[in-house]
């Protein structure tokens, strides 16, 4: 995956097609990847939403297995760091 325009591109064609294709699992990842990303280059405020996405969507095909449950527990670390940045 490219940096910049050309990264972001990618996420959003991988996820359209796991939509089109109806893979849960793929939606889950590319959001997760795609908050992961945005989380590593300090971007917490955009990347909860996308991990959001990726927790309800492992929510509702798999609530209880172990990734699933790190993602939340990622979702609940960013968003305690943002309450912090708040101050």
């Amino acid at each position: 995956m490219g940096d910049g325009e050309a990264g972001l591109k990618a996420l959003n064609e991988a996820l359209a097609f796991f939509r089109q294709v109806g893979d849960p699992v793929g939606q889950a990842n590319t959001f997760w990847g795609w908050g992961i990303r945005l989380v590593q280059n300090g971007n917490l405020k955009e990347a909860e939403p996308m991990i959001v996405q990726a927790v309800e969507v492992g929510d509702q095909i798999a609530p209880e297995h172990p990734f699933t449950i790190r993602m939340a527990n990622v979702l609940v670390q960013i968003r305690d760091d943002m309450l912090n940045e708040q101050g």
